[in-house]
């Protein structure tokens, strides 16, 4: 196989989500959402695989671009929609596998970011696995200050970050515990 051909089989599709996959992480019963799919670089690829998939954009444009895209490939069986995370809970049912990747970082404050990962696990199955790939502070020298998560990246662009210290130890343990006490 060459690269082209190899291009063709994986198109874009995030790097991590091919090395589950070549694991063997997936089986065809598997329902899956990409929230925050863009023109949807994940999406052909578990279709290929057989996987029930449905894609999810805050923006109209790149939803109509991916159903443009399926059309012309022939595909018409992924479930195409826009919505915007924080806002789509109890809306799309529920799913055992759900991709964010490089959507927290669009929060605009601690409250939003919440709303949006409260969303993720709301998406997931009583035993769904949620998949993020975000911005973490590891790289950099600093973040501004420990509730005000932005920081200026190399893009020019202020985001949302986490380090694994906040979210391990501060975050997730107090939305646990919040969760498990409703």
């Amino acid at each position: 196989m060459n690269v082209e051909e190899l291009t063709d089989a994986l198109g874009r599709t995030d790097m991590y989500l091919i090395d589950l996959i070549q694991k063997g992480y997936f089986d065809k019963s598997m329902k899956i959402i990409d929230v925050g799919c863009g023109s949807g670089r994940n999406v052909k690829l578990f279709n290929d695989l057989g996987h029930g998939i449905t894609a999810v954009d805050i923006h109209p444009e790149n939803i109509t671009q991916l159903k443009g895209s399926l059309q012309n490939m022939g595909i018409d069986n992924v479930d195409c929609r826009v919505g915007e995370l924080g806002q789509i809970r109890d809306s799309l049912g529920s799913f055992d596998f759900v991709i964010c990747n490089a959507v927290l970082h669009f929060a605009i404050d601690l409250d939003h970011f919440k709303e949006m990962f409260e969303d993720l696990l709301s998406l997931r199955n009583e035993n769904g696995v949620v998949f993020i790939r975000m911005v973490t502070s590891h790289l950099f020298n600093s973040i501004s200050g420990p509730y005000n998560r932005y920081m200026n990246l190399p893009d020019g662009f202020n985001r949302f970050v986490v380090d694994y210290e906040w979210l391990i130890n501060d975050y997730l343990p107090c939305l646990l515990y919040t969760s498990d006490a409703a």
